[in-house]
């Protein structure tokens, strides 16, 4: 499963696209609005809340996520950051 962290229109043309070639997506958001941009699909998941990292993990685990995309706003550099952080943990 692909996860992208969206807060463009580039992360919506992204979900899309993944979507289009039959890709499972779990897409997080930081807010109601940035979800309700989605139409629902079968090999959608989205989240609109922000999540601290600790809560990061456990979904990135859950969902056994195997790539992750960031398509958040240049300014959003938090929860870039932890991406960072999350792609150098081995065991996920």
């Amino acid at each position: 499963m692909i996860a992208v962290f969206s807060g463009t229109s580039d992360g919506k043309k992204v979900v899309e696209s993944l979507i289009q070639k039959n890709h499972q997506v779990v897409c997080f958001n930081a807010t109601k609005y940035g979800g309700s941009l989605y139409k629902k699909h079968d090999n959608l998941i989205v989240y609109d809340e922000t999540m601290d990292l600790d809560v990061l993990f456990d979904k990135i685990r859950a969902y056994a996520i195997t790539d992750i995309i960031d398509c958040t706003h240049p300014f959003a550099q938090v929860i870039s950051k932890n991406l960072m952080e999350i792609s150098k943990v081995d065991d996920i």
